[in-house]
């Protein structure tokens, strides 16, 4: 069963699944200008969740190695 604060039974936290624009900004040391530049043009996969994006950690990871995108 999931504790309320999002840890798990173990008490450890679950990995990450997906950064915002602005944690990829960060990570990678791009301006978030430049990571939303890199969504709309479809070099960095990112998925719609009401209002915010959201980009997998999978989709970093595959511009990082330049891998082609789905």
């Amino acid at each position: 069963m999931s504790q309320p604060d999002g840890a798990t039974q173990d008490g450890s936290t679950p990995p990450r699944v997906a950064y915002t624009p602005t944690e990829v900004a960060s990570r990678l040391g791009l301006s978030e200008w430049s990571v939303r530049r890199l969504i709309r043009s479809g070099q960095l996969r990112a998925t719609r969740v009401g209002r915010r994006w959201v980009v997998p950690v999978a989709a970093v990871t595959a511009f990082v190695n330049g891998s082609a995108q789905d």
